[in-house]
């Protein structure tokens, strides 16, 4: 096997590893499980909350940010003013203002059942 095909089967290990932690981590707070009682998502809180919200948004940012710059200098029209508006936007806006959006519009979203509120 080559260094490169080691480096290849490396990262898709890397990425399943990851993977499969951070679904771990989802069950183990959440409970229900393996004897451990149910925790509401409104309990969730310091660390682990913390972490997980730091790995998802850099595995999911880092792609997105990478076919938007991708996109940027493209010869398809719409996709370079797609790709260039939400470049734009997103530099212009405060970083304050993202972070109360977000912090107002995510802590509904993982909790579907109606005797978390």
């Amino acid at each position: 096997m080559s260094p490169r095909q080691r480096g290849a089967l490396r990262g898709v290990r890397l990425v399943g590893a990851w993977t499969v932690l951070l679904l771990l981590m989802l069950v183990l707070m959440f409970g229900g499980v393996f004897g451990l009682t149910y925790v509401q998502t409104g309990r969730w809180g310091g660390l682990p909350v913390t972490q997980l919200l730091a790995v998802l948004s850099r595995g999911l940012g880092f792609p997105f940010a990478v076919l938007l710059a991708l996109g940027r200098p493209s010869s398809l029209p719409v996709l370079r003013w797609v790709s260039t508006g939400t470049i734009e936007i997103v530099r212009g806006l405060p970083l304050i203002g993202l972070l109360f959006v977000a912090s107002i519009h995510l802590p509904p979203l993982p909790s579907p059942r109606a005797d978390d509120r």
